[in-house]
């Protein structure tokens, strides 16, 4: 619907391309994955189309999601991802978004997984590296103390995620038209 929108809107023109770039290869730790295979019913009760999930924050300073619910949450620099009845497929999706640079599944698991799992980020790095180069704000003492995304996916998911150069997937706009917005 987004798309049918920007090309009618600007008459946007793209294509997709293969490229060879900084990848994840996602693979089976050294002693086995430690995610749990979904139960044949495994479900999280439905959230609200376009609603953020409903979260609090715990004692230990990351998300906790209300019984029988999941989703994706930071504050503060503390990140939980709680799901059921996911693919490698999806989780590698998820990671790549986070992670900043494609991951390619090569665990070779082609089962449905629960996880649960928590990480930390640096905000101040990440506002220097989105590049303000303002006062960095004030961050909490309770800021950013735990594993980075990469290591938590180590520890907590018994998977690997190698830095290593593959295809990836690049949109390319060919053409896009300047539109006059009337007040």
């Amino acid at each position: 619907m987004q798309q049918s929108l920007l090309v009618e809107r600007f008459k946007l023109a793209f294509h997709h391309e293969q490229k060879e770039m900084p990848v994840y290869e996602l693979t089976v730790g050294e002693k086995g994955p430690k995610i749990k295979e979904s139960a044949p019913d495994a479900a999280l009760a439905p959230e609200e189309p376009w609603a953020g999930p409903k979260f609090s924050m715990g004692k230990d300073g990351y998300p906790e999601f209300p019984a029988g619910r999941g989703g994706l949450a930071g504050l503060n620099g503390h990140y939980r991802w709680t799901a059921v009845d996911l693919s490698m497929q999806e989780i590698a999706k998820t990671l790549s978004y986070h992670l900043g640079r494609p991951v390619v599944d090569a665990t070779g698991l082609k089962g449905k997984y629960d996880i649960d799992i928590t990480w930390s980020i640096d905000l101040a790095w990440t506002l220097e590296m989105s590049g303000r180069r303002d006062p960095i704000p004030e961050i909490p003492d309770n800021g950013p103390s735990g594993p980075t995304l990469i290591h938590a996916v180590q520890d907590e998911l018994g998977l690997k995620l190698n830095a290593t150069k593959g295809r990836g997937d690049i949109v390319v706009v060919d053409h896009v038209e300047k539109v006059q917005i009337e007040n």
